[in-house]
């Protein structure tokens, strides 16, 4: 059994480039809409996680938000991939059933994977947030790096279902982090979505998602999500 073909089989690797927009970026962005004309309104920007659909060209058709709607895109954005849908957290303007998108970075995603105990890495990490959108389990994330910024490794284990009270029932996950020898000098940001298709059909109104993980302190916790 290879462990490192297993973990780029199953998990994601961590790339600083294609991470969520920092501040920076999303101010520098902003700025932008304002005009020295003072007559001009500024325009009503949205952001968020989407599902974005390119065309044979690899230009970007349609984003589809997590509630959802779906928007044509007017202008021309480039992905890496033709004829695909990726993931992404998006900036853009919408008008109607249209949008102008004005960035469109990659969110790293996976699916549920099953993992022996023997090869499970859970080093810590800090926990921003978790929420449940559409068919995403969603996690916002800071990772300790050092000078090197080596790869990280993120994924979701299956841990199974655990029985409740008046017949409702738990999903249970343990956050895969792999830190590689990183350094711990700051923490860097970054989204990440894992999509749970397999396990919607089984989840009811009532039940919940339980995420087992450690946290940025080494100890060993969870995070409870209502279904």
């Amino acid at each position: 059994f290879c462990v490192t073909a297993y973990w780029k089989c199953m998990l994601i690797r961590f790339s600083i480039m294609k991470a969520c927009f920092s501040a920076l970026l999303l101010f520098c962005t902003l700025l932008s809409a304002c005009s020295d004309e003072a007559d001009r309104p500024l325009q009503n920007y949205e952001q968020g996680l989407v599902e974005a659909l390119s065309r044979g060209d690899k230009t970007i058709s349609q984003i589809v938000l997590d509630n959802g709607d779906t928007l044509a895109v007017t202008n021309r954005i480039m992905v890496a991939q033709p004829a695909s849908t990726i993931r992404a957290y998006a900036l853009y303007v919408r008008a109607n059933k249209t949008v102008e998108l004005t960035r469109l970075s990659p969110v790293l995603t996976c699916s549920v994977q099953q993992m022996p105990d023997t090869v499970l890495r859970t080093d810590a990490l800090l926990l921003r947030s978790m929420w449940l959108s559409h068919r995403y389990l969603n996690f916002f994330v800071s990772l300790p790096t050092g000078p090197a910024k080596r790869s990280h490794y993120l994924g979701i284990v299956d841990k199974g279902f655990s029985e409740n009270e008046a017949h409702t029932q738990t999903l249970n996950l343990q956050l895969f982090h792999y830190q590689n020898g990183d350094g711990k000098a700051y923490y860097r940001d970054t989204y990440f979505s894992c999509r749970l298709d397999s396990y919607l059909p089984r989840l009811s109104r009532g039940d919940s998602i339980r995420l087992f993980y450690r946290d940025e302190n080494g100890r060993q916790t969870s995070i409870t999500q209502a279904y």
